[in-house]
């Protein structure tokens, strides 16, 4: 797959410049293995040359006896625990395509009794999403696939006689939870690859989350180079008032000039509320120690110890929070979108900084109004804020023959 674009700009002054681009997505596959490249090819006019940009090229092999696949090459971590970086290495990982798809996402066992042959259906609001019929005796329903992250499921049991019986299963739903018994594993080493870098060390990641059962999902991580080392550990809930997820890292860089250590907590909540169809569809906090780097902020700051490079600004994240509600209004009336995002930077030596941001919408049709305002607060910088309204109206095209 390929595309392809040509832009020419002039000036008033007589400059004229010229560019071109062209993105390249392409595979060779062969007897199970495949060869996978991605780049592009970027032209200036006024540098007079072209310069090829290579972004991933790698062999890839699944291994079915594993449910897992094998990449190496140009490859990145997968990013789900740890920031995601650019390697020049090895990958084996867990392939979510290999199982059926109720298992790839996280869904609650239902376990109930029959006292007879019955006809058990669930639903989740007023949708059946399942339904089969049982015979005598304790049942467990493993294949039910809800949609969405949240919205508890009725689970209805109709005996031979017209009796039924109901009773509801809490679902809601984070990306840490998995279904009960599935585990999911990823394993990265190699050289970093990143052009911004002149240090490029060894890096190694592994990860691992485990369902315990509807109530649990385990999960723990590690990842780290010759000066920096980072542990995590936490655990996803889904429980009555919502699903919820904690975990903490531990991180220790030690250089030349750095002897630092320190803890970032992380909590995410979601929920769906039936009743109103109100749903908080993330909210997140990270809370940062003093002495913590994440892997991207230390390998840039082992980069600048070492190679003297004062041509950009460390910053790093000392908290944040993200806050997203969605309210559905009755039919023909749309929904309203509220967001609150929310971070605070610490930077090495300096003074601290916040950014903070909004974003309301309300949709009716195809008539989009909103607001969006964003905030900058500094010790020695002047309060400065922005804040813009907008209305946008779609229209069908409409062509008359």
């Amino acid at each position: 797959m390929a595309n392809a674009w040509n832009s020419h700009t002039s000036s008033v002054g007589g400059s004229d410049n010229s560019s071109a681009y062209l993105g390249v997505n392409a595979g060779l596959s062969w007897d199970g293995w495949l060869l996978k490249h991605i780049g592009n090819l970027n032209w200036q006019q006024q540098q007079g040359k072209a310069h090829w940009n290579s972004n991933q090229t790698y062999l890839q092999r699944p291994i079915p006896q594993l449910n897992s696949i094998v990449s190496g090459g140009q490859i990145f971590t997968n990013g789900e625990f740890f920031d995601t970086i650019g390697l020049r290495g090895v990958n084996l990982s867990t392939d979510d395509n290999m199982f059926p798809d109720g298992m790839r996402s996280y869904a609650p066992e239902i376990r109930g009794v029959a006292q007879s042959n019955a006809l058990v259906t669930v639903r989740q609001g007023s949708n059946i999403i399942y339904q089969t019929t049982v015979p005598p005796g304790p049942f467990t329903l493993q294949d039910v696939y809800p949609s969405g992250y949240g919205s508890d499921l009725e689970v209805s049991v109709k005996e031979a006689d017209g009796s039924v019986e109901v009773f509801s299963v809490p679902y809601a739903s984070v990306a840490q939870l998995l279904r009960p018994g599935m585990t999911r594993y990823a394993l990265s080493a190699g050289k970093v690859d990143d052009s911004a870098l002149r240090n490029k060390p060894m890096l190694y990641q592994a990860t691992w989350q485990h369902g315990i059962n509807n109530l649990l999902t385990g999960y723990t991580g590690v990842t780290g180079f010759d000066d920096y080392q980072a542990f995590l550990v936490g655990t996803g809930m889904n429980t009555g008032i919502g699903a919820l997820s904690f975990d903490v890292t531990h991180s220790r860089l030690k250089s030349d000039a750095h002897d630092d250590s320190g803890q970032s907590y992380r909590a995410t909540f979601n929920r769906m509320f039936t009743d109103t169809q109100t749903s908080i569809v993330l909210a997140a906090y990270r809370y940062s120690t003093k002495g913590y780097y994440n892997l991207n902020d230390a390998l840039y700051a082992v980069d600048q110890e070492k190679n003297s490079r004062s041509n950009y600004t460390l910053w790093r994240q000392k908290n944040g929070m993200t806050f997203t509600v969605n309210q559905n209004l009755p039919d023909g009336w749309g929904g309203f979108l509220s967001q609150r995002p929310y971070l605070r930077l610490l930077e090495p030596l300096r003074d601290r900084e916040a950014v903070s941001g909004q974003l309301q919408q309300f949709i009716w049709s195809s008539l989009l109004v909103g607001e969006r305002a964003a905030r900058l607060y500094a010790r020695q910088l002047r309060s400065s804020s922005r804040r813009s309204y907008f209305t946008q109206l779609q229209l069908p095209a409409v062509v008359w023959r």
